[in-house]
């Protein structure tokens, strides 16, 4: 006679090595509610396979309606396609324990909760202690009285405030894939042509020469007029439109989706930005760095331009701006390729490696792993080695970047506030 499911399962559990005194009853009894649950995958999503350069396979999984991505592996592959509202949570740790050797409980409860936060699922479970909390909390805020409730409404917002100057959005200007689509194919993709890369190379090494070339204290002492700042700005604003432009035309390039984009504060300053994340969809790691690396060689080729344009300058206001705005470019090719910011060499870096959340997962290996292991002795696989590096530097780099933030950020408001007044008053006196 046959075994049913429920005696082979038992056989498996106790043929498991090390499992011996399991009661997997007691396991599924004490999740019976959750055990329950038969979670319902969304009908409309995209899923591509992937192969790092190991030859490791992982699969990327996108939400169209969302915008939101997620990274599985096979593991979690095999339960995503469980996920058809018609298996419960238990018969997917069924399943997976007969096909894996091991109870994925922590994993099901974990990979559940990234799908609900990303949109995956179609019907969100109820999270009775976050709605037991805030009811709670809601209470206790009411007893305070009036007073505490203001307060910290206050402090609330002089902390979003500061964590908004960081890094918050200042305008979002949504679905821009069909006038980038227009652009690109109206003339842009000719940008990406071989010649135009041959060029491109051209212009880098003639602009870096003659800026080397360029004989020192050529401008002279020369008054810097309204008209000079105003178009010093203008190009400032130009470059961080091509800046993000070439982002976007290269994502274009490899027939991927650029959703949104907009102005934003990065850590105090002025930046824009470009939502090409649907190049994770994109298999070739190689394009996923080409994308990046769009954004800081489009500063090297203004640059190179700019410097150029300084040799056949015809008054000294034009050699001025020019100078600047070359600076400008050269600094920032440079500055985004810092793997330690969230920029651009951040992102290429996190592509060669093939190490998704590089950062976050740096730091939370330096917080909780790092020094256990430096105290046992144990030996660090790649990943480890990597983590440790990268995050004790991301960690320095951050104190040193949040304290100068704080120091220098009254100075900052002030310059920028002389900066305008000054301006104002130049464009207001100076004879036309």
């Amino acid at each position: 006679m046959s075994l049913g499911l429920w005696e082979k399962l038992g056989e498996r559990v106790e043929e498991a090595p090390g499992e011996a005194t399991l009661n997997l009853w007691e396991v599924l009894g004490a999740k019976v509610d959750f055990a329950k649950y038969r979670p319902r995958r969304i009908s409309h999503y995209e899923l591509t396979e992937s192969k790092t350069a190991q030859g490791q396979v992982y699969y990327m999984l996108k939400n169209p309606d969302a915008g939101t991505y997620l990274r599985l592996g096979e593991q979690e592959l095999f339960l995503w396609n469980m996920m058809d509202g018609e298996h419960s949570v238990r018969d997917m740790s069924i399943a997976f324990l007969l096909k894996y050797g091991a109870l994925p409980i922590e994993l099901i409860i974990n990979m559940l909760a990234t799908l609900q936060s990303k949109a995956f699922l179609e019907k969100k479970p109820v999270n009775l202690y976050q709605k037991t909390a805030q009811a709670l909390l809601r209470r206790a805020m009411q007893s305070k009285g009036v007073l505490y409730v203001t307060t910290l409404k206050v402090v609330g917002f002089v902390v979003k405030a500061f964590f908004w100057l960081l890094g918050g959005n200042i305008v979002t200007l949504r679905n821009i894939d069909r006038p980038v689509s227009i652009f690109y194919r109206r003339g842009g993709r000719l940008l990406f042509h071989r010649a135009a890369q041959y060029a491109y190379i051209l212009l880098a090494i003639l602009g870096i020469v003659a800026l080397f070339a360029r004989p020192s204290g050529s401008q002279g002492n020369i008054a810097i007029g309204a008209s000079t700042v105003t178009f010093i700005y203008l190009g400032l604003i130009g470059t961080v439109l091509i800046h993000e432009g070439a982002h976007a035309l290269t994502c274009k390039h490899y027939g991927r989706e650029v959703k949104e984009g907009g102005l934003s504060f990065y850590l105090g300053t002025l930046a824009a930005f470009v939502d090409t994340t649907d190049m994770w969809m994109e298999p070739d790691r190689k394009h996923r760095m080409a994308v990046s690396w769009a954004g800081p060689y489009s500063n090297l080729i203004l640059g190179a331009l700019c410097s150029l344009g300084i040799l056949m300058a015809p008054w000294p206001e034009v050699d001025m701006v020019l100078t600047s705005l070359a600076m400008v470019n050269f600094i920032l090719f440079f500055t985004n390729l810092n793997p330690l910011l969230e920029w651009d060499g951040y992102y290429m870096l996190m592509d060669y490696l093939e190490i998704p959340c590089l950062r976050k997962r740096s730091l939370d290996f330096v917080r909780n792993h790092l020094w256990g292991k430096l105290k046992a002795k144990a030996s660090f696989n790649r990943e480890e080695r990597i983590f440790a590096v990268f995050g004790l530097l991301a960690g320095l780099w951050t104190a040193v970047v949040v304290v100068g933030f704080i120091v220098f950020l009254p100075q900052r408001i002030m310059g920028w506030a002389n900066s305008i007044s000054g301006w104002v008053s130049k464009l207001l006196t100076e004879p036309r």
